[in-house]
């Protein structure tokens, strides 16, 4: 009995190290795969000195040209976006998961979308039809808004800066349909031709609500001079990312007083919320233009009318019969994005699910795509990099004690969601229709809209998401002093337990360290722990910040995207200081995480781990963009273009130019650099 006892416990042992040794070769298989890509993706002829992105990205963009149906293709971000869409395809399609198929299965009913063609936004052009005045147009207009809709301004709850504990109402400037108020008021041949194109393109889609032609095209152009209106009256977006400007709390009378030509009252009726008492005006000026343009102006009430319908008949576009969603495309995908063929209808259709039911969506994807030890694995990475920015923070010579003190405190504050929400929304009160997607969209809206309001001047709700699970983003938020890195991006290449750490720092670790940044960034260092908008700086201190802060401005201010295009350095500097200091808070995480190991050869022979960490962080933004996309990003995205992306962050790192090894004076170790956190 012994002896067979010594025989088993033999047979065990040869077993155990038969699979050890299955193991080891898979992964050894594995890493050789990954290296291999790697190495595929970059161009050696390319010196790093002078420009590591093609040297990191120069293959892959010459290998994948832009596929027809994007405006933009990125290596990381759309292998990312195209995995999930298949997981949360076999999750839509599974009868089981309930609400979630039932919107998915509704908006793929192409048959009836098209049979019903406009008639789901009759109603809402029934609303349209009411105004006769000035005076009904806001209260429509207040109206449509109940419904979701975004109409000559803005409407939203977010907390209050000033008291973070409370939800408030919050006004925005003007709303449009071109994706840049430049647009409107850019006088170029170029900008003048879009203009045109963009009123043929609203002439048709009144035709096909039933317009005469002619009345067609004499509504077209009503709605883009009312449209011109706006653009003029609000501010460029370089202007309103002053947390303190931004912030204007008024009761209704100072409301009225700012802006004395706009009905109020008659807006808040249509609204459903006539006893709203404090609002936060985002941009004043904007509302005291309106206000001013309104008594200067002759506003007819068939103009009112056609501003209205457009913005039903634009915003629904994609909700109706085929040829809404085709003439839309037409103009906005291929005119204005460079895009040249549509998504397929089933991405469509989750994006639907998403935006319907996208709580439920991503806490089944979730289970499916972040479990195991993905979670802990996560928060222990998230963890090294907030203990490298306090070690960074204690380090810096340019902030005085006491200032230092209160952003150490502010940094030990910082409150993290990562993967998915704990209690994730059920929509037991949200009607669903079996067969029609526009009812679901605007059930939701609707739904989501009486959620929002109900919700104003009571305690804010900090565990809020404000993107689903599935999402492949991640954002700070500043009233809640919170990170949020969902489970989506918490993707390969970004994130894999199998990866070599380097490549696990220089992607998904340099995204919490960005977002870990936006907590002291040109806005968010305006908020203290607490989430309180307050001025925690020393005045000498506060100096250095701002000096720093040119200094970023002016930098990606010379970087040259299209020819005669640069960046918005203004625009973008609180994105550019994240991005730097995500780089350098992650790097140096990853040092402490690694040790000496940092110089070792690396999976790929030629680089050692630390040359690998940048690398890695570059492919995460290789990227092949259209013209067209690149200039409306310019215009309006506070985020830099994917090459600045990457180059900005790495010129103002020394320890990147002494990995390799760049001389003084070469495009990736300038003399001057810029460096912040």
């Amino acid at each position: 009995m012994l002896f067979s006892l010594f025989v088993l416990v033999l047979i065990l042992v040869g077993l155990s190290a038969v699979l050890s040794v299955r193991q080891q070769t898979a992964r050894q298989a594995y890493l050789r795969g990954l290296a291999e890509d790697i190495v595929s993706s970059m161009d050696l002829n390319v010196d790093p000195c002078a420009d590591f992105y093609n040297y990191s990205c120069g293959n892959w963009i010459r290998n994948n040209p832009l596929p027809a149906d994007k405006a933009a293709f990125f290596k990381a971000i759309t292998s990312i976006e195209d995995h999930n869409l298949n997981t949360l395809k076999a999750i839509v399609e599974d009868p089981s998961t309930g609400k979630v198929n039932t919107v998915y299965q509704a908006c793929m009913n192409t048959e009836i979308t098209n049979q019903l063609n406009w008639q789901p936004i009759k109603p809402y052009l029934d609303i349209v039809a009411q105004v006769t005045d000035f005076t009904t147009f806001f209260s429509m207009a207040g109206a449509l808004q109940s419904y979701g809709f975004s109409l000559i301004f803005s409407f939203g709850v977010d907390l209050d800066a000033k008291n973070p504990s409370i939800n408030i109402a919050q006004f925005g400037q003007g709303a449009f349909a071109l994706p840049s108020r430049d647009l409107y008021l850019d006088n170029s041949t170029e900008t003048q031709k879009q203009r045109q194109l963009y009123l043929d393109h609203i002439a048709v889609m009144f035709q096909f609500v039933g317009l005469p032609k002619d009345q067609a095209i004499a509504d077209a152009n009503h709605v883009l001079e009312f449209e011109t209106l706006l653009a003029q009256a609000g501010l460029p977006d370089d202007q309103l990312i002053d947390p303190f400007k931004t912030y204007n709390k008024l009761d209704i009378t100072g409301l009225q007083t700012i802006s004395p030509n706009l009905p109020w009252d008659s807006y808040l009726e249509g609204l459903g919320f006539p006893d709203l008492q404090q609002v936060n005006v985002i941009s004043p000026a904007f509302f005291q233009n309106l206000s001013t343009l309104v008594a200067n102006t002759e506003l007819p009430s068939e103009q009112l009318r056609a501003y209205l319908a457009w913005s039903v008949i634009h915003q629904s576009a994609n909700l109706l019969s085929d040829e809404f969603v085709n003439a839309t495309f037409a103009f906005f995908g291929v005119i204005l994005e460079g895009q040249a063929e549509m998504s397929p209808r089933w991405e469509t259709c989750i994006s639907a699910v998403d935006s319907t039911v996208g709580e439920m969506l991503g806490a089944l994807y979730a289970k499916v795509s972040f479990s195991g030890s993905s979670l802990a694995d996560a928060k222990t990475m998230l963890d090294s990099i907030e203990g490298a920015m306090q070690r960074d923070i204690q380090e810096l010579n340019w902030m005085d004690p006491t200032t230092r003190a209160r952003a150490l405190t502010k940094l030990s504050e910082v409150t993290n969601q990562v993967g998915y929400p704990q209690n994730p929304s059920n929509y037991t009160h949200l009607p669903l229709s079996t067969t029609t997607y526009a009812e679901n969209t605007f059930n939701a809206q609707s739904y989501q809209f009486i959620s929002q309001v109900k919700s104003i001047g009571q305690p804010a709700n900090k565990q809020k998401w404000g993107m689903t699970a599935d999402t492949v983003n991640a954002y700070y938020d500043p009233t809640r002093n919170q990170m949020v890195f969902p489970a989506g991006i918490l993707q390969n290449p970004y994130f894999n337990a199998s990866h070599p750490a380097a490549l696990n720092y220089g992607g998904a670790g340099v995204i919490m360290g960005h977002e870990l940044t936006h907590g002291f960034d040109n806005q968010g260092r305006d908020y203290n722990g607490k989430g309180v908008l307050e001025n925690w700086w020393e005045p000498a201190t506060n100096k250095q910040f701002n000096d720093k802060a040119q200094c970023i401005i002016d930098q990606y201010s010379k970087f040259e995207v299209l020819p005669g295009l640069y960046l918005n350095g203004k625009l973008t500097q609180g994105e550019n200081i994240a991005d730097c200091g995500g780089v350098k808070n992650s790097y140096n995480a990853f040092l402490k995480n690694v040790g000496p190991a940092s110089n070792d050869t690396s999976v790929v022979p030629f680089l050692t781990n630390s040359q690998l960490f940048f690398v890695g962080y570059a492919q995460g933004w290789c990227a092949v963009a259209s013209p067209a996309y690149l200039r409306v990003q310019v215009a309006t995205d506070p985020h830099s273009t994917a090459r600045y992306r990457v180059l900005g962050p790495l010129i103002n790192l020394e320890q990147f130019a002494e990995q390799f090894k760049c001389p003084v004076g070469s495009f990736m170790n300038p003399k001057v650099r810029c460096p912040v956190w």
